[in-house]
């Protein structure tokens, strides 16, 4: 995928004011950060337009098109961002739901705020021009007004956890129907997007992706669950990050809650292993991790699992 043309050309006057010297060290600095999970100050904005900015736009874009897959007909008028950054969900969103009439995004960081405004300010979308924008720190105490969706993206994770407990705990099913959480596809996320997921499963909650049950995770040991967007780099991204690539690919790990959603039996969670005879597939199911080989005289299966790729749900008859 690709950051919509009118974005792209936003950033780009954005970050043309930094010479280019001074951006690639920038995003040195600003890798170092992340790494070292360390405050990033304003000083580093336009590096983070160029480099972290497209991949969380990507990972954003892909749970959001699950979303509407697994709830066809889904209308979000209203889209509640807890740790918005400079609005990257709010983007994404709209090209998923291009019909939001709303925006409330939450942010402890001035300079992301008057940067998220800078990018809005001339955007043909009236709602994106009047989002609301909150500068909270979302350790302390903060109630919600009600919201069709609201979604914690790389921001849950920078708490501490009984501090992001504290915040689930302020939604709730009935004001907060859909709830996504989202994070970088690392086995320490994962552990924590567990205990998150078990807490709001006790709070009765329904999981509706990616996971196909409401069990206990059946992976163990040094295994964790994640999926990848691949983001169409530009020439000046590869020049930045000094890549040979004309893509990334972003990990993540994400949960969806919602009231209702069309079944779902397994999701494939590795790589599929694709050969000219057979297809080979690891899959979550209902009856925990299984892994199924589709040969090539299963005619229409295999024709069917060829289109299949990681993070996709597996719905083939393979009892036949």
């Amino acid at each position: 995928m690709k950051i919509p043309p009118f974005l792209e050309e936003a950033i780009e006057k954005e970050i043309l004011k930094v010479p280019f010297s001074e951006l690639q060290r920038l995003s040195h600095e600003l890798s170092s950060l992340y790494l070292n999970k360390k405050k990033i100050s304003a000083l580093h904005e336009k590096a983070f337009l160029t480099t972290r900015f497209p991949a969380t736009f990507a990972s954003v874009f892909s749970v959001l098109s699950e979303l509407k897959k697994r709830v066809p007909g889904l209308k979000i008028n209203h889209l509640l961002d807890l740790g918005a950054g400079p609005g990257t969900t709010m983007w994404a969103s709209l090209e998923i739901f291009p019909d939001i009439e709303e925006f409330s995004l939450f942010e402890m960081e001035p300079w992301m705020i008057e940067l998220g405004k800078r990018l809005s300010l001339h955007h043909a979308n009236k709602a994106v021009r009047e989002a609301k924008w909150w500068e909270r720190d979302l350790t302390k105490e903060v109630s919600f007004d009600p919201a069709d969706l609201v979604i914690l993206s790389y921001s849950i994770g920078e708490l501490a956890l009984e501090k992001g407990c504290l915040l689930l705990e302020t939604l709730n099913p009935i004001s907060h129907p859909y709830l996504i959480l989202l994070e970088p596809g690392t086995p320490a996320s994962f552990e924590r997007m567990c205990g998150f997921r078990k807490l709001l499963l006790e709070k009765d909650w329904k999981l509706i992706a990616p996971c196909p049950h409401s069990e206990k995770c059946p992976l163990k040991g040094n295994d964790w669950c994640h999926f990848s967007a691949r983001l169409e780099r530009t020439s000046f991204h590869r020049s930045i990050k000094q890549g040979t690539l004309g893509y990334e690919d972003e990990k993540f790990f994400y949960l969806i809650f919602g009231p209702a959603s069309k079944e779902c039996n397994s999701r494939i969670i590795r790589h599929p292993m694709k050969y000219p005879k057979n297809y080979s597939f690891t899959l979550c199911t209902k009856d925990g991790i299984k892994n199924i080989n589709i040969t090539k005289k299963q005619k229409q299966n295999f024709k069917e699992a060829k289109k299949l790729k990681w993070g996709d749900l597996f719905h083939l008859n393979t009892e036949s």
